[in-house]
């Protein structure tokens, strides 16, 4: 299982945190921006946290 603190960074680790219901916040530049929750949904370009699309490419998603 992926610890607090874990960085996703691949397919693979989302797919492990949204199967798991793993509650994941979400970062921009440094700054906390959703303390958010489980991954909903996600594709190649956004992820889906409590009905917010967050772009991968932008942000940093930790699980909390």
């Amino acid at each position: 299982m992926l610890a607090s603190g874990f960085v996703l960074s691949s397919d693979h680790h989302f797919r492990v945190a949204m199967h798991n219901g793993l509650p994941v916040e979400v970062w921009l530049h440094g700054e906390l921006l959703d303390y958010g929750g489980p991954i909903e949904a996600i594709n190649e370009h956004f992820a889906t946290i409590q009905g917010s699309k967050y772009p991968r490419s932008s942000c940093v998603f930790k699980i909390r």
